[in-house]
């Protein structure tokens, strides 16, 4: 699976972090990263470099399990380096996340095409699930 930014991408007004590919296995692994990071507040994953399968095109994504606060509430934030994000969520978030990923995952895993799964928006970008490069 490919994790990439679409930066002219227009969902909604959003650009678009894409992860997406038809890999089972990388499809598990997400899955047990997000429920992972459902666990422990604090806790960070950099999809790009520690899930097994996923590879990044131009972007790297660390998720964070961490408390909302009305300074900085939930979402995908663009860090400084550009095409760099860091994607906040509570507990609940990622098990919310981890839900979606789950239903992905048994309808690629049961043939289905054309599916995607919109994970999470914020101002500075959407993060989508799919199976092709497309939504």
């Amino acid at each position: 699976m490919l994790i990439e930014f679409i930066e002219d991408a227009n969902y909604f007004g959003y650009p678009i972090v894409m992860i997406w590919g038809w890999e089972p296995e990388a499809v598990a692994a997400l899955l047990t990263a997000f429920r992972s990071l459902a666990e422990e507040q604090g806790s960070e994953v950099a999809l790009h470099v520690e899930v097994p399968g996923v590879q990044a095109v131009g972007c790297q994504m660390f998720a964070v399990n961490r408390q909302a606060t009305w300074l900085h509430p939930e979402g995908v934030y663009a860090l400084e380096s550009k095409g760099t994000f860091s994607w906040c969520r509570d507990i609940e978030g990622w098990l919310e996340v981890a839900d979606k990923v789950e239903s992905f995952l048994a309808g690629i895993s049961a043939g289905q095409r054309n599916i995607y799964q919109d994970l999470s928006s914020s101002r500075e970008a959407t993060v989508m699930l799919s199976d092709a490069r497309a939504w």
